[in-house]
């Protein structure tokens, strides 16, 4: 279990060397930033998975994002900024994606992850996400809608609206 955080600490690394580099945080509070992520990424290897775990780490990493940003803002510093952000936005994203594989059947954090993925304006994203929400919750008439009205509103393909209120009509014959 060890060897696994360790590894996944470690792939983070250049993304916290540039922070110390370009100044964005001190070497101590990278630190705490290292000590915070192995405590959740501890939590994340437990046999008995805990959704709330997942989404504490997602509000910890979503608050860093926060925090590098206003930094940055009050430090003027842009140097690195495309590679460190992109780097802890990535990390959310697939932090999304390892707590949906372990709790599918949640609505509410299939819905988080495409608010998340629509704010960070990642399209292709946001399509497969719909379309591997659909395929488990097959039989939930109002997320067909609201694919249906995302692939109308802000991916600009009203064919593919009609695809998925056609397929939603066959998968909830009963529905009104």
């Amino acid at each position: 279990m060890a060897e696994l955080v360790q590894l996944r600490l470690e792939y983070e690394v250049p993304e916290l060397e540039e922070m110390k580099r370009v100044g964005l945080f001190s070497l101590s509070e990278i630190r705490k930033i290292v000590k915070r992520r192995e405590a959740f990424e501890y939590k994340l290897r437990r046999s008995k998975k805990r959704k709330e775990d997942f989404l504490q780490y997602i509000k910890f990493e979503m608050s860093l994002l926060m925090l590098v940003s206003k930094k940055r803002e009050r430090l003027m510093i842009e140097s690195k900024k495309k590679e460190i952000d992109n780097a802890i936005a990535q990390k959310i994203n697939r932090l999304f994606k390892r707590a949906l594989s372990y709790f599918p059947e949640d609505e509410k954090l299939w819905l988080d992850q495409i608010q998340y993925c629509i704010k960070m304006k990642w399209h292709d994203s946001i399509n497969a996400l719909y379309t591997r929400m659909l395929q488990v919750h097959s039989r939930s008439p109002e997320l067909w809608v609201m694919a249906a009205k995302w692939e109308i509103e802000d991916n600009n393909s009203p064919d593919n609206a009609r695809k998925l209120l056609q397929r939603a009509v066959l998968m909830n014959p009963k529905s009104e």
